[in-house]
C-alpha cells in the first residue's frame, strides 16, 4: 500500500497579494477548506496543507507555485533509529568523536550537517503566541511579526533545550545522530570553550559542529509548526510519559527534515522579464568598463530601461516621499495631528478672567466705602459658603 504524499509549505508572512485568488481556486478546484488553508499558509515556519496522492498534490502544487508560496512534495520516512545520548566527546583537527551510549558517533570536518535545538517544556510556544497576540493588536492580523531568531534561540536556551544533531550523505539521507542533553555529558572534551554553565555548553557543542560542518542547518521551530506526527505535548515537564511523546515527536521532526532536504523545496518561478532584466543589468555591471568620470555609457541605457520597468510596476504618486520612510521600522501607529485650540478654550482663559473680575470688584468696593462694605461683604461670604466656593470653582 502506497504511503500518503504530504504537501508542506513554507508559511509567508504579510500574505501575498494572491492569497485570496488561491484560496478561491482550492476551495472550488480542490475542495479544501478556504479558512483553514488560510490559517496554514500565513504565518512563520512549515505547515501541513494537505496529503493524499502524489497526482491530486501536483496540481496545488502547480497554484502554489504560480502565487509564490515555498513547499514541498514528500513520501515522509519512518525514523530508522532514535539519536543516542551524549556522554562526552573528543576533538581533532579533522572529527569529532561522540561518545554515546553504545557506539561512538563521528562527525568528520566538512560533513553535511542537520542541527535542530528544540525547547521541550512550552516555553517557547507561551512566547510566541503573546508575541503574536501583542502584534495583532498593534498591527492587524496581515501585519503580525513573529519573534525573531535571536530571540528564539535565547528563549530556548533559558527554558529546557534539547539538541539534535543529523549527519547527512551525499542523498541527504541520516546516516549518523546524536542527542546532547544539557549537563548531562562531560564537557571536558571542549576544552577552552567550557564554561559552568550546562545550557551555555549545549550552545558550546553547536558552535563547534556549525565550526566543523562543511554545511550546517540550524532549525529552531519545533513546537511552532503544524506537521504530523512532530507536536509538542505540553504539561508537567517531569511527567515521564510526556517526556517520551515529546523526545519520540523531536525524533520523527529531524527525520521528516531530513526528507525535506533529500526532495528538495518548489519555488515560485521569476518572471521571464524580470529574470531577463536582471541578468543583463547584472552582466553590465559586472563586464562593461568604465569610463574616466566612473560611469559606463553603456550602463546609463539599461539603468534607464529599469527605472522605467519599475515606474510602470510602482503606483502613481504625485506626493513628495519622505526619504527617511524606507529606514525607519514600523513601529506604534503614528500619533494624531495636533489639534488648534483658541484662546477661549484654554482653562488659563478662563482663571485669568475670574481673577481679573475679582480684583476689580474688590477695587471697587475700596473705593466707595472702606472698611463698612469690606466687612459686610466679608460677613455674608464666610455665612454664605462664597469665599470657599471661588477657589473651588477656580
Amino acid at each position: 500500500m502506497n504511503r500518503a504524499t504530504y504537501l508542506i509549505v513554507d508559511q509567508q508572512q504579510p500574505p501575498p497579494e494572491k492569497l485570496t485568488g488561491l484560496l478561491k481556486e482550492l476551495a472550488q478546484n480542490h475542495q479544501l477548506d478556504s479558512y483553514q488553508c488560510r490559517q496554514r499558509l500565513i504565518g512563520r515556519g512549515l505547515s501541513l496543507l494537505t496529503k493524499g496522492s502524489a497526482e491530486k498534490l501536483r496540481e496545488i502544487s502547480t497554484s502554489l507555485k504560480q502565487a509564490g508560496f515555498t513547499h514541498w512534495l514528500v513520501e515522509p520516512s519512518k525514523p530508522e533509529f532514535f539519536p543516542p545520548r551524549l556522554r562526552a566527546l573528543q576533538l581533532s583537527r579533522d572529527e569529532i568523536v561522540f561518545t554515546c551510549q553504545k557506539n561512538p558517533v563521528v562527525f568528520p570536518r566538512g560533513a553535511n550537517i542537520l542541527a535542530v535545538l528544540a525547547e521541550m517544556s512550552g516555553e517557547l510556544v507561551e512566547k510566541n503566541i503573546k508575541q503574536l497576540l501583542s502584534s495583532n493588536a498593534y498591527r492587524g492580523r496581515d501585519h503580525i511579526r513573529p519573534l525573531e531568531q535571536q530571540k528564539i534561540q535565547r528563549i530556548i536556551l533559558q527554558g529546557q533545550p534539547i539538541l539534535d544533531l543529523y549527519r547527512l550523505d551525499e542523498q541527504k539521507r541520516i546516516v549518523a545522530a546524536v542527542r546532547v542533553f544539557p549537563g548531562k555529558f562531560n564537557p571536558e572534551g571542549l576544552g577552552e570553550r567550557a564554561t559552568l554553565s550546562s545550557r551555555q555548553n549545549l550552545d558550546r557543542v553547536l558552535n563547534l559542529v556549525q565550526e566543523y560542518a562543511g554545511h550546517c542547518t540550524l532549525v529552531t521551530d519545533f513546537g511552532l509548526v503544524n506537521l504530523p506526527g512532530c507536536a509538542l505535548r505540553r504539561g508537567n515537564p517531569d511527567d515521564l510519559e510526556i517526556q517520551r511523546h515529546n523526545q519520540l515527536s523531536l525524533a520523527r521532526y529531524g527525520w521528516l527534515l531530513a526528507d525535506l532536504e533529500r526532495v528538495g523545496s518548489i519555488r515560485p518561478s521569476v518572471t521571464e522579464n524580470t529574470a531577463e532584466l536582471t541578468a543583463v543589468t547584472t552582466a553590465a555591471l559586472l563586464q562593461t568598463p568604465l569610463t574616466a568620470t566612473g560611469r559606463s555609457n553603456d550602463i546609463l541605457p539599461l539603468t534607464e530601461k529599469l527605472g522605467a520597468e519599475l515606474n510602470k510596476a510602482a503606483p502613481s504618486n504625485n506626493k513628495v516621499q519622505n526619504p527617511e520612510s524606507d529606514t525607519i521600522e514600523d513601529g506604534l501607529p503614528a500619533p494624531p495631528a495636533a489639534r488648534r485650540t483658541y484662546r477661549w478654550n484654554r482653562p488659563s482663559f478662563w482663571i485669568g478672567s475670574a481673577g481679573a473680575l475679582v480684583f476689580a470688584g474688590v477695587t471697587l468696593l475700596l473705593e466707595i466705602d472702606g472698611s463698612r462694605v469690606i466687612g459686610t461683604v466679608g460677613y455674608h461670604a464666610f455665612a454664605s459658603g462664597a469665599i470657599f466656593f471661588l477657589p473651588a470653582v477656580l
